[in-house]
């Protein structure tokens, strides 16, 4: 079971100084001797004469030639014998101090050895492998009338230092401790007043109860197992630390285990094959059971992963999704096997017993659920597993969300047109002037420049991609066959840079959809650009060619002196993906000290995460759209509606 403390006793122990005549201590002084002299040789990795000094277990159990150790019997010892000889070890034998430390413990009985079977395997005497044995009370002289079984071993362990038990808590400094230890939590006053008003006998145990039940045990005593976990809210990938939106699930599903005292042999399984248990197929309903196995394996996702924020350097992409499989590795070794598993990925283990081969037959069972070569981005590793009626009433809340917000939007661009300053307009094309054509107003050439904007340039009133046409009041754009980047200005040049602080200059469009044909594949980016003046950097003035590459994602990318060697990324702006039925923009605004604010508009209202430019990269140009190659079809078309810049 997830282990609750059903009888508790506090004590307070008064702090003297270890009796000088004490025996030494295994873990304490005899470990820590043998790991600094001996485990080298004769350890998990090098057991020479078949000796691993390592373990307790090892030490009891001997070599080849049998135990080496003989508890109270110093000349029975061959450990013994061969550090008094200064035979061992080899090359710097043990000081006077050291030895006299090993002969006093060999001497006490060598305390802190166990019992083992000498027809086991000493593959078997690591600690963590060792089975859960019920060790019985010690018998203490004058224990209390009702000794709790936790009290004899305290006092035990206290008679060995010549210690004594303090004097016993009152009961609110009881119920203080107890409320603390159990949910991290003090006692409220109606607590600690029921507390000490209750006279009865099984008072104390009642409390206990009381504070086992409370919602906040799992949350105090899960954050232990949490963090043997691994567990985090974020993919901890240096300073590309991703958010993990979900991960909330598992924390909740570790606090309801233990809050319900589950069996810690399931509370194992599901987490390793959860999925496996629920036996769940995508598109099915779920049911409740179902969701919280599925919930339960995000245990096998805790590790550091960095696969989604990869530069795309295949070498670099192979390198963190390995590690993402390794972190799994290590975390469910660590907290399930008490093992540490990371050397044995380069050589056989110095100090646990995993050696090279073992790591790798090993890394075959999780290979299967991290597939190097079909991997899955961590955000991406999600299923929709929604309880019978749950998807429709989610489709229902965001439809009627949706409409909201439009609804909202649409009155608070109304709203902004009709109170903010006006402007001086500057440039207007709503595309819907009979008999115009887009070269009237547009070019493939930006002001000023002595070349096309790309190797293909692109063609105005054409329907040969790629291409530029107005129908039906529509700009539309035709992509593909641009063998690079190529773009569409404005013949006009503007002045990106106002003179006077506070002064702004902006651009607008109506993005109509993002493909021209129902069955078409929407576009990539909505990319457009600023301050078009030079597309073969030729020009005396630098800077310019800003690309605000538009993104149906999330945030949008800002490039400078795009494109071209010397183009350079200046950050993002922006929270608001692009997705047709909506007004999109800039606004440049003089902050002043040469400092421009560069703001995305979403129906003409500034986005979050704006960022700042210089006049350098500002200089006069044109607006302009861009065309790109797209790897499918090369038939990606946009379709834009009314231009305004002022």
């Amino acid at each position: 079971m997830i282990s609750r403390i059903t009888g508790l006793s506090f004590v307070l122990l008064p702090m003297v100084a270890i009796a000088a005549d004490a025996p030494p201590r295994f873990e304490r002084e005899i470990a820590p001797l043998l790991k600094a002299h001996c485990v080298k040789c004769h350890g998990p990795a090098k057991r020479e004469a078949g000796l691993n000094l390592s373990t307790p277990a090892g030490v009891a159990r001997g070599g080849k030639k049998g135990p080496v150790v003989a508890p109270h019997d110093i000349g029975a010892s061959r450990l013994w014998e061969r550090v008094s000889n200064d035979d061992m070890p080899p090359d710097a034998p043990l000081k006077d101090d050291e030895k006299d430390l090993l002969n006093r413990w060999i001497a006490a009985g060598a305390p802190g050895l166990p019992t083992v079977d000498p027809n086991g395997s000493a593959e078997q005497d690591h600690w963590s492998f060792q089975r859960l044995s019920v060790t019985p009370p010690p018998t203490v002289q004058k224990a209390d009338d009702r000794p709790n079984s936790v009290d004899l071993f305290i006092k035990a362990a206290l008679k060995t230092q010549n210690l004594s038990v303090g004097i016993e808590a009152d009961r609110a400094t009881l119920i203080r401790r107890v409320s603390f230890d159990l949910t991290g939590l003090p006692p409220t006053f109606v607590e600690l007043d029921e507390f000490l008003a209750d006279k009865s006998g099984d008072s104390y145990r009642r409390m206990v109860d009381h504070y086992l039940a409370s919602s906040h045990y799992g949350e105090r005593w899960g954050k232990y197992w949490l963090d043997a976990a691994g567990y985090a809210d974020s993919n901890g990938y240096f300073n590309a630390d991703s958010d993990r939106p979900l991960a909330y699930r598992y924390r909740d599903y570790v606090v309801r285990a233990f809050n319900s005292d589950r069996p810690f042999d399931r509370f194992v399984r599901e987490q390793i094959a959860g999925d496996e248990m629920a036996k769940f197929e995508p598109g099915q309903v779920a049911t409740a059971e179902i969701i919280q196995l599925l919930e339960a394996t995000h245990f096998l996702r805790n590790a550091q992963d960095g696969s989604g924020e990869s530069d795309g350097n295949p070498e670099e992409v192979r390198i963190d999704r390995y590690t993402a499989l390794e972190g799994a590795m290590q975390i469910t070794a660590s907290s399930l096997l008490g093992l540490t598993v990371q050397c044995a990925k380069c050589h056989s283990h110095k100090f646990e017993p995993i050696s090279h081969q073992d790591y790798y037959q090993w890394q075959a069972v999780f290979y299967p659920a991290f597939d190097i070569d079909n991997w899955v981005k961590p955000n991406d590793r999600v299923v929709f597993a929604p309880l019978p009626g749950e998807q429709e009433h989610w489709e229902v809340q965001r439809r009627e969300n949706d409409e909201r917000v439009n609804q909202v939007r649409v009155e608070l661009a109304g709203w902004v047109k009709a109170n903010r300053p006006r402007g001086e307009i500057l440039f207007e094309d709503n595309f819907d002037t009979p008999g115009s054509s887009v070269g009237q107003r547009w070019s493939a050439t930006a002001p000023g420049d002595d070349t096309p904007g790309g190797i293909v340039p692109v063609n105005p009133d054409s329907d040969t991609a790629p291409a530029a046409r107005v129908r039906a009041g529509q700009l539309q754009i035709l992509e593909g066959n641009t063998q690079g980047s190529s773009w569409l200005s404005t013949k006009q040049a503007f002045d990106w840079t106002p003179g006077q602080t506070g002064e702004s200059i902006q651009i607008t469009f109506d993005l109509i959809d993002n493909k021209l044909d129902t069955d078409g594949k929407p576009a990539e980016r909505i990319g457009y650009y600023i301050a078009l003046h030079d597309f073969n950097d030729n020009s005396l003035t630098a800077g310019g060619n800003v690309l605000i590459d538009g993104n149906p994602g999330g945030s949008t990318a800002v490039h400078v002196d795009y494109p071209g060697g010397d183009s350079h990324d200046v950050g993002q702006i922006g929270t608001t993906a692009y997705t047709p039925g909506h007004n999109y923009g800039i606004r440049v605004t003089n902050l002043g000290d040469d400092k421009f604010r560069l703001e995305q508009l979403v129906d003409a209202i500034p986005d979050e995460k704006p960022l700042d430019l210089k006049s350098a990269d500002l200089p006069d140009g044109g607006f302009g759209f861009e065309w790109t190659i797209f790897a499918s079809n090369g038939s990606v078309r946009r379709g834009l509606r009314r231009m305004r810049c002022w």
